[in-house]
């Protein structure tokens, strides 16, 4: 489930797309504020060993309101030895309690 509520697959997103819907939402389409750029601290570091046997959390916090998200970019540098086994997940604030469940 997503912050809205909508249900989700990882894999399909929302599922088949309806033609005729999006022409009629886009006639009446009403588009978003005009872009703003909202950055953490280009050098954030955390420190600490990732292991397969539990999360590593980091929290980053942004200087300013988000009210509409279209966009992350996330750059991410580390050392892991098992290339293909790590795993990043993004998530929103208004989501953070509910937690990606393992296969």
């Amino acid at each position: 489930m997503n912050g809205a509520g909508l249900l989700f697959d990882l894999r399909f997103g929302f599922g088949l797309l309806n033609a005729e819907a999006l022409v009629v939402a886009a006639l009446n389409w009403t588009t978003v504020p005009r872009k703003h750029i909202c950055a953490a601290s280009p050098h954030l570091s955390k420190s600490e060993s990732i292991s397969s046997l539990r999360d590593a959390d980091v929290t980053v916090e942004v200087g300013c309101d988000v009210n509409y998200l279209e966009h992350v970019e996330l750059v991410v540098s580390l050392n892991y030895t098992r290339r293909g086994a790590l795993e990043i997940y993004l998530v929103s604030p208004q989501v953070a309690t509910i937690k990606p469940t393992s296969k």
